[in-house]
């Protein structure tokens, strides 16, 4: 088990033709404790390459400039390729987010964020981390129960004799029911 204490990792994937060494929302979030890798992609193609590969990524921020053109082409080859991945936009302009944040969230946007207000930024991030991970834990024991239903459905169909629930006993007994 994971110790509490121990920062939250996160493999990120930033989306933006701006190319800082460290962009100031990275360094965000390693100063909010948060241990990130990180890589920038800008290119349609090179997105869906990321999105290809299979290294896991944790979450998408992504630059959200002219009215949100490039955002929603990222959102869409996004909500393609890997529906279940997280994407924070974060605006230029305050005004932006106001006028268009419920579009972009419509369209797949998990959260809007302006550029000059990052406080936010490591709660949004951290949620939207511990949210994926909450329904892949769920998957995987969904995906367990399945596997056990299979081998139960094997063992039925095996050619062995069923079992039936004896109320008297309270156990399995062999049963004489035809299939």
């Amino acid at each position: 088990m994971k110790d509490v204490l121990s920062p939250l990792s996160a493999n990120l994937l930033w989306i933006d033709e701006d190319g800082d060494i460290c962009p100031p929302e990275i360094c965000a979030l390693e100063q909010a404790g948060l241990v990130i890798e990180w890589k920038r992609v800008w290119r349609d193609h090179d997105l869906r390459e990321e999105l290809g590969r299979t290294e896991a990524w944790d979450v998408i921020l992504c630059t959200y400039r002219d009215l949100g053109r490039s955002a929603e082409m990222a959102l869409s080859i996004v909500s393609k390729l890997s529906p279940e991945l997280p994407v924070i936009l974060l605006s230029e302009a305050v005004s932006l987010v106001e006028e268009a944040a419920a579009n972009m969230i419509s369209i797949g946007a998990r959260d809007v964020i302006p550029r000059g207000n990052l406080a936010r930024l490591p709660a949004v991030v951290r949620r939207e981390i511990a949210n994926r991970r909450a329904v892949a834990t769920e998957r995987s024991h969904l995906q367990a129960a399945i596997d056990c239903m299979n081998e139960s459905i094997a063992v039925f169909d095996s050619g062995v004799p069923p079992l039936k629930w004896s109320t008297n006993r309270g156990s399995f007994a062999s049963s004489t029911l035809s299939r």
